[in-house]
C-alpha cells in the first residue's frame, strides 16, 4: 500500500502537465509541481486557496457552470483568457475531470494546458505561410495541412521525431493512413464535418507510428474556407496524450483495485456481484461466495514484519487467481481476508470440489525470508437461492458468518452454508 501511494504520488508530482484536485467546493487540495510552477509565473503573490478566487477570468461563470456539471459526473472542457500580473494575455484550456467513488464524485481533477503559444501558431498561419513554417518547424507537436480528400499537404518536422516515419513517406499518404483502425470511422466522419461547419472540432484518437504501435494524441481539428466561404482546407494540431491517458488509467485502477495485490476492492466485487446476481435471478443458475483469511496472519507480521507479510499476502493473491476460472472474481477486503466470486456454480457439490481445489493450493508452502512456512486458511463458502438473489448483499453476511464458524471451530477448516 505504501508503494501504491508513493508511485500515485509520483504519477501526480511529477506529470508535465499542471494538475489541480480540488474539492466540491472548489477548494484546493493539492496542486503539482508543474502547477506551481505555472501559477508563480502568472501571480507572483497569489496566496488564495480558492481556485475560482486565483484564476481571474471574464468567463468565470461559465467556468464554475462547468464545474457544476463536473460534479454531476460529466467531464467538462473549455477555453479561458486570464491577464498575468504582467498585464500579458494567457489562453488557458481546462479539462474538468470527476474524481468517482462508489459512484458519487468526492471532488475534480483540473488538467491545466496553456495554449498561448498553440494560439499563436495558428494566427501566425493566417497572416504568413513563412512565419507558420517558422514555429510549425520547430514545434514539438504534429502539424498537419490536409485537403478535402484527407491528403497531406504539409506535415510538421516533428512527425519525423515522434512516430519515426521519414518526410518522404508523407507525400503519398492521407490521414487515413496514420490513424490507428478503431478511429479511421471516427475521424473521416469529423473532417466530412469540417467541410461545411467553419468550427474547430477536438477528439482523442490513436495515430500508428512506424512501428506499428498506437500512440493517443489529442486532435484540434479547424477548417479553413477562403473570403467567398469555400472550404480551403483544414488545420490539425495534434498533441501527444500518451502520458495523461496513462495517468486517468491509473486513476481508474486505483478506484478499483486492491493497491497491494491488484485484485478487485469491495466497490469492485460489489459491482460484480450486481451484475452476477442480475444473470443469476434471469437464467435460474446458482451462483457462490467464498471468503477466507489466515489462521493467526498476527505472528508472521510479528516474527518477520510487515514488509514479508505483504509478500506473503501477495503470494496468496497469485494462488488465488491461478485456481479460479476467468469468469470468477477474487477481492481482497483487507488485511489477510480475501472474497472469491463464483458464478454458474451450480450445485453444492461443484463448490465443494471448488474449495478442495483451493485448499490443496493454499497448503502447499510459502517462501517468507528464505523460509519455507506451512500456513493455515478458514474458509466460508454460501450458495445462493432464491431469498439470496432477492437480497444480493446477504450472501455476503453469509459466507461471513460460515468463515467466523470455520475460526471459531478449530481453524483451517471450511464451513459451507
Amino acid at each position: 500500500l505504501k508503494v501504491s501511494r508513493q508511485r500515485y504520488k509520483s504519477l501526480f508530482e511529477e506529470s508535465t502537465q499542471p494538475i489541480i484536485y480540488i474539492n466540491k467546493l472548489g477548494k484546493i487540495i493539492r496542486m503539482n509541481k508543474a502547477c506551481r510552477r505555472f501559477f508563480s509565473q502568472i501571480y507572483q503573490k497569489n496566496q488564495e486557496r480558492y481556485f475560482f478566487d486565483i484564476l481571474k477570468t471574464t468567463d468565470q461563470e461559465l467556468m464554475i457552470q462547468k464545474f457544476k456539471e463536473t460534479k454531476q459526473g460529466k467531464p467538462q472542457s473549455l477555453e479561458v483568457t486570464i491577464m498575468s500580473e504582467n498585464h500579458f494575455e494567457v489562453k488557458l484550456q481546462i479539462e474538468f475531470i470527476p474524481m468517482m467513488v462508489d459512484r458519487e464524485v468526492e471532488g475534480v481533477y483540473l488538467m491545466l494546458k496553456d495554449m498561448t503559444a498553440e494560439l499563436f501558431a495558428k494566427d501566425a498561419l493566417m497572416k504568413s505561410e513563412e512565419r507558420f513554417r517558422l514555429i510549425a518547424e520547430n514545434s514539438s507537436d504534429l502539424i498537419q495541412i490536409i485537403d478535402r480528400n484527407g491528403r497531406f499537404t504539409y506535415v510538421s518536422p516533428s512527425h519525423e521525431r515522434v512516430l519515426g516515419f521519414s518526410m518522404l513517406e508523407f507525400s503519398e499518404r492521407s490521414i487515413d493512413d496514420l490513424v490507428a483502425d478503431e478511429h479511421k470511422e471516427l475521424i473521416l466522419d469529423v473532417l466530412e464535418q469540417t467541410h461545411n461547419e467553419d468550427h474547430a472540432k477536438k477528439l482523442e484518437v490513436k495515430f500508428r507510428n512506424a512501428s506499428g504501435k498506437s500512440q493517443w494524441f489529442e486532435l484540434k481539428i479547424e477548417p479553413v474556407f477562403t473570403s467567398d466561404g469555400l472550404y480551403h482546407h483544414t488545420n490539425i494540431v495534434a498533441r501527444d496524450i500518451e502520458e495523461r491517458k496513462k495517468y486517468e488509467k491509473e486513476l481508474r485502477r486505483l478506484a478499483f483495485r486492491d493497491p497491494l495485490t491488484g485484485l478487485a476492492n469491495r466497490r469492485l466485487f460489489d459491482d460484480r456481484m450486481h451484475k452476477v446476481n442480475a444473470k443469476a435471478e434471469r437464467d435460474q443458475i446458482p451462483f457462490a461466495v467464498v471468503m477466507l483469511d489466515l489462521d493467526d496472519f498476527k505472528s508472521i507480521n510479528d516474527q518477520f514484519g510487515h514488509d514479508a507479510g505483504d509478500q506473503v499476502i501477495i503470494q496468496i493473491s497469485k494462488r488465488l487467481l491461478n485456481t479460479v476460472r476467468e469468469m470468477d472474481t477474487v477481492g481482497r477486503l483487507g488485511g489477510d481476508e480475501f472474497i472469491i466470486l463464483l458464478p454458474e456454480i451450480a450445485t453444492k457439490e461443484n463448490l465443494n470440489r471448488f474449495i478442495k481445489r483451493l485448499e490443496a493450493n493454499l497448503d502447499k508452502p510459502f517462501l517468507v525470508e528464505n523460509q519455507l512456512l506451512t500456513l493455515c486458511v478458514s474458509f466460508g463458502a454460501v450458495l445462493s437461492d432464491r431469498k439470496s438473489i432477492n437480497r444480493p448483499n446477504s450472501i455476503i453476511i453469509e459466507a461471513d458468518r460460515a468463515l467466523y464458524e470455520a475460526k471459531r471451530s478449530g481453524k483451517n477448516r471450511s464451513i459451507i452454508l
